[in-house]
C-alpha cells in the first residue's frame, strides 16, 4: 500500500476509534467482568495537607455555613462528565446538592455531554474554541468555547434533571457572557414567565454575569439575544441558594495541557474568580502521550505554567493535580497494543510540579495498574475501543477510587482539625454581591480588576443589578 494511502487509512482508523470512545462513554456498557486484581488499586492522595482549604470548606458546608465549589479542568475524559458526574453525585449526597454548576451553551459539533441536566438548543450557533486558537484576544470564557448565535432564532435551554438522585432543583440561573461595544440585550427566562434582561453593551470588551433568580424547584431556563448586535456567551450556571457542593466540569475535547496557555491569562483568572472555587482540579496529559517528548525539564516548565494560570483566579483555593489514564498505541500495521513509553515519565513530572506548586496529587495511572493497564482494562470492559479513554464502567471505577482516596484524606483531616483547632471555619468567598454589567469583569455584580486577580489580589467595586420581571 502506498505510504500516503496507508497514512490516510491510519488516520481514519484513529478517528473512528475516537468517535466510538466518545459514544461509548455516554451509553450503557456491558458489565465489566469480575477480576479485582486488574480493576485498579487503591491509591492515597499525595500531599493531602494541600487540600486543607477544601476540607475546611466542606466542614463549613456540613454546618450549613457556605457552599463549596469545585472547578475541574481537563480533556475529553472530563468533557464526557463521566468521572465528574460520579464525584458530583457522591459529594452532593454527602454534603448537599447546591446545583449542577457550569455547562456550555450547546454541544454543537463537540462530543460533549453532561449528566444531571437536560440541554437543548434551537437554531445555529457559531463556536470559537480554545482548542483551535482562532481568537487573537484569547477570550474563550470559563469553558474554553465562545458561543455566538447565527440568527435571531438561535436560543438555548437548560432543564433540571428529570431522573436520578440529584439535580432536580435550581433557584439561580446565570449566564457568563462577554460585554463589548456591539453587545445586544440578553434575555433570560424561566418556564414560569420570570425573566431578566441585561444590556451586554460596554465601552470596552470585558466579562459579565447575568442572573435570574426563581423559587427553588424543577425548572427550564432559556436564553436568547434580544435586539441588534452580537451575543457572545461563554456558558451558563445552575445553582441553588442552599449550602452544598457544586462541581463545574470544564472538559476540553482534544486538549493538551499547553492549550491553557492560549487563554488570555488575565481573562482566565477573572473567569475562575467568577466561580470562586475552594478546590481546583487539573487533569491533563492523556493527549500528550502520543506527542514527541521534549524532555522532563520542558514538560515540567509547561505543566507548571498551566497550573499557575489555572490557579491565578483563586490563589487561596486548594489544588489537586490528577495524572492521566494509561494511554496505549494501536499499531496501524498490526502488532501488540502497548502503553506509550513516556507515560511514567510524564506522571513523575506532574507529581514533581504538583509538589512544587503546593498542590495535592493523585496518580490515576498507578490506580489503573500502571503500564499496560489500559490493555487489561479493555479486556475487562473498562477500557475504550481506542485504548485512550475508559468505558462508562471504567470511568465509574476511576471515580470510585478517587472518591475513596478523597474521603480517606478528609477523615484524616477531620481527626487532625478536631484536635488542633476544633474544626475552625475557613470562608473563601470574597467577591459575592448582586448585580450585572462590566468594566474589566463582573463577579456576581462585583466589578473585578483583572490585573489584580491575575496577581492574586482580587479587587472589586459595586455594579448595577439586573432586575428580574414577571410576565
Amino acid at each position: 500500500m502506498p505510504i500516503a494511502v496507508r497514512g490516510a487509512a491510519c488516520a481514519l482508523l484513529v478517528l473512528a476509534l475516537l468517535v466510538l470512545a466518545a459514544v461509548g462513554t455516554m451509553t450503557t456498557q456491558p458489565r465489566a467482568r469480575a477480576d479485582e486484581s486488574a480493576r485498579g488499586v487503591a491509591r492515597s492522595i499525595e500531599s493531602p495537607s494541600s487540600l486543607a482549604p477544601f476540607f475546611a470548606s466542606l466542614r463549613a458546608t456540613e454546618r450549613g455555613a457556605q457552599t463549596t465549589r469545585i472547578a475541574w479542568f481537563g480533556d475529553s475524559n472530563i468533557a464526557f462528565d463521566a468521572i465528574t458526574s460520579t464525584i458530583r453525585a457522591r459529594m452532593q449526597a454527602r454534603f448537599g446538592d447546591a446545583g449542577h454548576g457550569f455547562v456550555l451553551i450547546t454541544a454543537g459539533h463537540l462530543p460533549y455531554g453532561h449528566r444531571g441536566i437536560v440541554l437543548a438548543s434551537q437554531g445555529r450557533w457559531r463556536l470559537a474554541e480554545l482548542l483551535r486558537g482562532t481568537r487573537a484576544d484569547g477570550r474563550y470564557g470559563y469553558g474554553g468555547v465562545l458561543f455566538m448565535p447565527s440568527s435571531a432564532r438561535s436560543s438555548a435551554s437548560f432543564s433540571t434533571a428529570r431522573s436520578g438522585a440529584i439535580g432536580h432543583a435550581a433557584s439561580r440561573f446565570e449566564v457568563l457572557y462577554q460585554a463589548h461595544p456591539q453587545g445586544p440585550l440578553l434575555e433570560l427566562r424561566a418556564e414560569d414567565g420570570t425573566s431578566a434582561t441585561v444590556d451586554t453593551r460596554a465601552e470596552s470588551t470585558g466579562d459579565g454575569v447575568a442572573r435570574l433568580e426563581v423559587a427553588d424547584g424543577a425548572h427550564t431556563f432559556s436564553l436568547r439575544s434580544n435586539g441588534r448586535g452580537e451575543l457572545r456567551a461563554y456558558g451558563v450556571v445552575l445553582e441553588r441558594a442552599t449550602p452544598g457542593v457544586v462541581l463545574d466540569s470544564v472538559g476540553i475535547v482534544g486538549a493538551r495541557g499547553r492549550r491553557v496557555l492560549a487563554w488570555d491569562a488575565a481573562h482566565l483568572a477573572v473567569q475562575v474568580a467568577t466561580r470562586r472555587p475552594q478546590l481546583i482540579v487539573i487533569g491533563f496529559g492523556a493527549n500528550e502521550a502520543s506527542d514527541a517528548y521534549a524532555g522532563d525539564d520542558e514538560y515540567a516548565a509547561e505543566t507548571a505554567e498551566v497550573v499557575r494560570r489555572l490557579r491565578a483566579g483563586a490563589p487561596t483555593a486548594a489544588c489537586l493535580v490528577l495524572a492521566p489514564l494509561d494511554q496505549a498505541a494501536v499499531p496501524c500495521g498490526g502488532g501488540a497494543v502497548r502503553s506509550y513509553l513516556t507515560m511514567a515519565r510524564r506522571v513523575d513530572v506532574q507529581r514533581r510540579v504538583a509538589t512544587d506548586a503546593g498542590c495535592a496529587f493523585w496518580d490515576t495511572f498507578a490506580a489503573m495498574g500502571g503500564p499496560g493497564s489500559m490493555v487489561r482494562w479493555r479486556r475487562l470492559g473498562l477500557g475504550g475501543h481506542d485504548y485512550r479513554h475508559a468505558t462508562a464502567a471504567g470511568y465509574e471505577r476511576i471515580a470510585s477510587l478517587l472518591d475513596d482516596a478523597l474521603m480517606r484524606a478528609l477523615a484524616d483531616y477531620r481527626a487532625g482539625a478536631d484536635v488542633a483547632d476544633g474544626g475552625a471555619l475557613v470562608t473563601l468567598d470574597r467577591t459575592r454581591t448582586d448585580g450585572a454589567v462590566v468594566d474589566g469583569a463582573v463577579v456576581d455584580g462585583a466589578v473585578v480588576d483583572a490585573a489584580a486577580v491575575d496577581a492574586g489580589r482580587p479587587s472589586t467595586s459595586d455594579a448595577a443589578s439586573a432586575s428580574p420581571t414577571r410576565r
